[in-house]
């Protein structure tokens, strides 16, 4: 063999051996991958997230309402969310996405679900999608937090959502000279499956933005962020398919509309099974029960009804079956259709025995979205509960039909309605009070007043013969208009409003006040307080005292506005307080403490 021919042959065997080797190395690597499970696949689909999919871009296109938390489902079978967190695998090729930290879910940019590091063990929990959404479902090739537990490969097809949607729509407006008021009113919606138990949802708002008031949730800024809750009142639990509205708030501000974003939001589920409440609810104050109570009644320090019976008019004077002078002191609830949750038997109990109360008026608001604006169903159920409990604790109980602002005769035949029913419903009923007209404004009493009185009395009247006031015009402040003009109806008083910080509300109005009582007239102040006539503002303690004294002098009844934690004057309740009885002297406000001490001392 010549020197080529081993050169070639050498060649050949250099050439083979390295195809044998590459053949060997490929199997190794071959298996090798084999067991990853995917994780080029995963990768690759993590990447492609960082881009929005066609689905995505088309959802943001269609955006309309920046002040909703808008129910965006997402293309869950090809894409995940990107949880900025690291991703696991189990052995069975399952994939977890631990959700170190906050979740932002590229749902049209609409909302972000803080989840705090929060995991869900069971079956492929997925986790704040980001409008508020807590979802158990089964996402094809999605990433779930299933608290990095090995679920064998059982990620269970169990669909069930509870969706938070949530709306704001500011309804009014106005100009401080510093800057804004802006009234919002919110509906929450529960569009999926299970009952919501507690929810938050916040806004960014203008650095300097301030919460005045809120009614029917909680409302607080922290950190330039308006946060909405309603822990402790009736819209806390939201069954599935529920709309709760009339919760309302009114922000000062640089902007005439601060809420321009869209809203971060997270809520607690109540459900059964495996599925989990996902989130970041939070639930400020002390929140305890709300709603009816029908338990065993609280003792009661004064028994009115048992011990005076059906009231009755006797010239100027309220008198009680017997014949015997008597007044009425005690507490009015705010519009039932906002705090409906102080409709309860507990918080009328409290301020029987601590206020030593013998009232309550339950305001039933007719327009501001009330009675006749989309509550009436839910304001009648209150009123029937209203009047129970009232009766259960031996107390008299005013009916109020809320007019305010407007001449009653906009809503006569509702009203005659309304008193038909009520009149023959507690036709014996010695507790009930009927308020016609709370507070009549644009109305003379000859023009329009006293015609709607007469046909609204005479409505009663086929049906019971219990006490029955009547609001006068100016807010009902305008008593002395009635002298010589009274309705011809007996067991009937004419109504005097006060606010007693009010710079109209001073001499002028005591006046017409004494004129309207030295000439014979009945007169019942069925709504007044130590604050102005706004219902907020400073608080003077001697001018309060001048006017209650004044009352005490005539022996007048007297209700004071009201029942609630709203941020303002004229609210018994400290606003951060949220139970709904039981309250001790530090959870009441300045003016509750006034009333707690007042109310004690007029009630003989």
């Amino acid at each position: 063999m010549n020197k080529k021919q081993k050169i070639a042959i050498s060649a050949v065997a250099l050439i083979v051996a390295f195809f044998v080797i590459g053949f060997a190395i490929g199997k190794v690597m071959k298996k090798s991958d084999n067991k990853k499970g995917g994780d080029t696949k995963i990768e690759t689909k993590f990447a492609n997230n960082d881009k929005k999919s066609e689905k995505s871009k088309s959802d943001d296109n269609s955006k309309k309402d920046d002040n909703s938390v808008k129910n965006n489902d997402s293309d869950n079978k090809n894409s995940t969310n990107d949880n900025g967190g690291s991703t696991t695998t189990d052995n069975n090729g399952s994939t977890t996405a631990d959700n170190n930290g906050s979740t932002t879910a590229d749902n049209n940019g609409s909302t972000t679900a803080d989840n705090n590091g929060n995991s869900n063990n069971g079956n492929s929990n997925s986790n704040g999608n980001g409008n508020g959404n807590n979802t158990t479902t089964n996402n094809n090739n999605s990433s779930n937090n299933n608290s990095g537990s090995n679920n064998s490969g059982s990620n269970n097809s169990n669909t069930q959502t509870s969706s938070l949607s949530a709306k704001a729509n500011a309804s009014n407006s106005w100009n401080t000279g510093s800057g804004y008021g802006i009234q919002y009113d919110f509906t929450v919606t529960n569009t999926g499956s299970n009952t919501i138990s507690g929810w938050t949802i916040s806004y960014d708002v203008p650095a300097g933005t301030s919460v005045q008031s809120f009614w029917n949730c909680n409302a607080r800024i922290e950190n330039n962020k308006l946060i909405i809750d309603a822990a402790g009142s009736y819209a806390e639990s939201i069954a599935a398919g529920e709309t709760k509205k009339d919760m309302g708030i009114i922000l000062m501000s640089s902007s005439n509309n601060p809420i321009t974003g869209a809203a971060t939001a997270s809520s607690q589920n109540t459900s059964s099974g495996n599925s989990s409440s996902s989130g970041n609810s939070s639930t400020s104050g002390n929140s305890s029960s709300s709603g009816t109570s029908s338990g065993s009644v609280n003792v009661v320090t004064n028994k009115a009804v048992s011990n005076h019976g059906k009231l009755k008019v006797s010239g100027r004077n309220l008198v009680d079956a017997s014949g015997n002078p008597y007044r009425l002191c005690g507490v009015s609830t705010h519009g039932i259709q906002w705090f409906g949750q102080y409709v309860n038997q507990d918080t009328f109990a409290y301020f029987a025995t601590d206020f030593n109360a013998n009232v309550i008026r339950l305001a039933c608001y007719v327009e501001e979205g009330g009675y006749l604006q989309g509550s009436r169903d839910n304001m009648r159920k209150l009123i029937f509960d209203g009047v129970e409990y009232a009766k259960n604790l031996d107390m008299y109980v005013i009916i109020d039909w809320h007019i305010l602002n407007f001449d009653p005769m906009r809503h006569k035949s509702e009203a005659i309605e309304f008193f038909d029913e009520m009149s023959k419903k507690y036709a014996n009923y010695d507790n009930v009070i009927f308020e016609i007209c709370n507070e009549p404004v644009g109305a003379t009493w000859s023009g329009s007043i006293k015609p709607y009185a007469k046909e609204v009395v005479a409505t009663i009247r086929k049906n019971c013969d219990n006490l029955i006031l009547v609001g006068t015009n100016n807010w009902s402040q305008d008593v002395d208009d009635v002298i010589g003009n009274e309705l011809d109806a007996s067991n009937v008083m004419y109504v005097l409003h006060f606010y007693a910080s009010s710079s109209y509300h001073q001499d002028n109005l005591k006046d017409k006040f004494k004129k309207a009582v030295n000439a014979g007239l009945p007169i019942f102040v069925s709504e007044c307080s130590i604050c102005d006539e706004t219902g907020n503002g400073y608080i003077d303690h001697n001018l309060a005292d001048a006017w209650f004294d004044l009352l005490d002098d005539y022996n007048t009844s007297f209700v004071t506005w009201n029942i609630s934690n709203k941020a303002e004057s004229s609210s018994l309740i400290a606003s951060w307080v949220t139970k709904l009885s039981g309250f001790s002297d530090s959870d009441l406000s300045e003016a509750g403490l006034y009333f707690k001490n007042r109310i004690r001392n007029s009630i003989k």
